[in-house]
């Protein structure tokens, strides 16, 4: 048994997420585990669909088994989502990393995440932080500097790899790496190319039949059509805003200032700024800063809306969720030593009564999803929805 995992957030699954699955299939992959964000994406926003219709169309559409990243990790910056993810996947066991790269040169980034380390230890990134910009930047900047060219990571695909690697030397395990190179519409794209579109061009047109059918799974479309006529999806931060404004508004500056990634002093400007905002674009707009872009602070502002602090973030690997498996996906679920095997499971409510601590998080974040529902769904729906098992 050869497993290979693969990070994602499917929102939407798509044909170009099918085609990394098949990648890692003709690279030698006899099971293919994704570990993937559950109710809140790391843009700092609700996913467009619920996790389990996500989950289901990965296992239809290529996968063997879907388990959540816990929402602590979901909604942080790319080196703990990155940790979270590769927590999660070493724990079931893979062997081999597949990842979608503009590069496809994963002995690029290997050496740039040596140099990177290198230059960090240095103190290279220090003068850039000083001029005001945001880490990701500060260090794309020192590297530029010291060897004169754009690095691989400076592409969105690229970066998460990078983490990708950090995080397993930080964990200590060993991966096989497969860069897969991505085919199509580039990330964040506003159009499509052949048969492939990106994530986002899909969520803006999640309502539009004609257009979707064209760049996802017959059994994908299936599924979506199927939450949007029962108006379980689109799932939109807009839908929750006034709600999500007065819990943002009811913090104090202290609550703020023990928020994940709320430094130097951030925790005054968050205040001031929900206080005299009308919606969550100003608020953003009033927080953001060249050192504190949009994304950070969409994260930020989702994790206070969710009471989602640094302590909380650390208990949250002890126990992972499946949220879609088949039968292959038993088979990976079979191979996890007998004593660890109480850590995952499908029968929620059982996984909640012995580690709650590790899953309250990404409870409240499915209570929150539920309210920027079309139609508001009930309470506890984590409770009561099943586990997609395929055959």
């Amino acid at each position: 048994m050869r497993i290979a995992g693969v990070v994602a957030e499917y929102n939407p699954f798509h044909n170009g997420h099918a085609y990394q699955i098949e990648q890692m299939r003709k690279a030698g992959a006899t099971h293919v585990a994704a570990v993937m964000s559950g109710a809140f994406v790391q843009r700092g926003e609700p996913a467009i669909l619920d996790k389990w219709t996500r989950a289901k169309a990965a296992v239809l559409g290529g996968a063997d088994l879907v388990i959540e990243l816990p929402a602590p990790f979901a909604l942080s910056s790319a080196p703990e989502f990155a940790f979270g993810a590769m927590s999660a996947l070493a724990f079931i066991g893979v062997s081999m990393i597949g990842f979608g790269s503009e590069s496809g040169d994963i002995e690029a980034l290997k050496q740039e995440r040596c140099a990177l380390e290198a230059l960090e230890r240095a103190g290279a990134f220090a003068p850039f932080l000083k001029e005001g910009m945001s880490y990701p930047r500060a260090r794309q900047a020192a590297f530029e500097q010291a060897y004169h060219r754009t690095p691989c990571f400076a592409d969105p695909n690229d970066l998460l790899a990078l983490s990708y690697l950090r995080a397993a030397g930080r964990l200590g395990v060993s991966f096989e790496w497969l860069a897969v190179k991505r085919a199509g519409a580039a990330h964040d794209s506003t159009t499509a190319a052949g048969a492939f579109a990106s994530a986002s061009f899909l969520r803006t047109h999640l309502e539009q039949p004609e257009i979707l059918s064209q760049y996802v799974p017959e059994t994908a479309f299936a599924l979506y059509q199927k939450e949007i006529n029962e108006q379980r999806a689109p799932i939109r931060m807009i839908n929750g805003e006034r709600y999500l404004l007065g819990v943002l508004r009811s913090l104090s500056r202290e609550q703020w200032a023990a928020i994940p990634d709320v430094t130097e002093g951030l925790e005054h400007r968050l205040w001031r700024a929900v206080r005299e905002s009308g919606s969550l674009s100003e608020f953003y707009d009033a927080v953001k800063t060249k050192r504190y872009p949009h994304a950070r602070i969409r994260r930020i502002a989702c994790c206070a809306a969710l009471s989602i602090t640094q302590k909380e973030r650390a208990s949250s690997c002890e126990a992972f969720r499946v949220l879609a498996f088949n039968r292959r996906g038993a088979e990976i679920l079979g191979r996890i030593p007998k004593e660890q095997r109480q850590r995952i499971g499908v029968n929620f409510a059982d996984l909640y009564r012995r580690y709650p601590q590790a899953f309250q998080a990404s409870v409240r974040a499915q209570e929150c999803a539920s309210l920027c529902m079309p139609q508001i769904a009930p309470c506890g729906i984590d409770f009561t929805k099943k586990v997609t098992m395929e055959e």
